[in-house]
């Protein structure tokens, strides 16, 4: 129980950070530009998850994996936050008038389909691969 409690911390960690994210990246888009905060923040997002792809199990590296993982979720949290807000605004001003609403919905539109698309997957491979033994 001790173990799961722990794992659901460590991925709260990137949630409880995600608004101090949002605050400073937006601050950020605002003085140096929205595309350059942007690569930044899918830079940060891309880093966290390589990091946990190649963190070691805990019976590998102990104490190490658990705090590797930490660190993957305070560099995602925060860029997460502030990926979102830098985007949407970023679309909303770079949108013909006419067209502004369509292209700053598309932001929430692939994200869904995305979230929509990776859950039919998992159900998918869930009903066909065999369980680990």
């Amino acid at each position: 129980m001790a173990s799961i409690l722990g794992a659901m911390a460590i991925f709260a960690v990137g949630f409880i950070f995600r608004p101090i994210g949002g605050s400073f990246f937006g601050w950020m888009a605002d003085r140096v530009g929205r595309k350059a905060v942007l690569l930044t923040t899918v830079g940060g997002i891309a880093l966290g998850a390589l990091m946990i792809g190649v963190t070691p199990t805990f019976e590998t590296a102990g104490v190490f994996a658990a705090i590797m993982l930490l660190a993957a979720r305070l560099i995602q949290g925060p860029a997460y936050g502030g990926e979102m807000p830098t985007a949407q605004t970023y679309l909303a001003e770079m949108a013909p008038p006419e067209r502004r609403g369509l292209w700053s919905s598309m932001i929430y539109v692939s994200g869904t389909i995305g979230a929509c698309l990776g859950i039919f997957m998992g159900v998918i491979m869930n009903l066909f691969l065999s369980p680990r033994r």
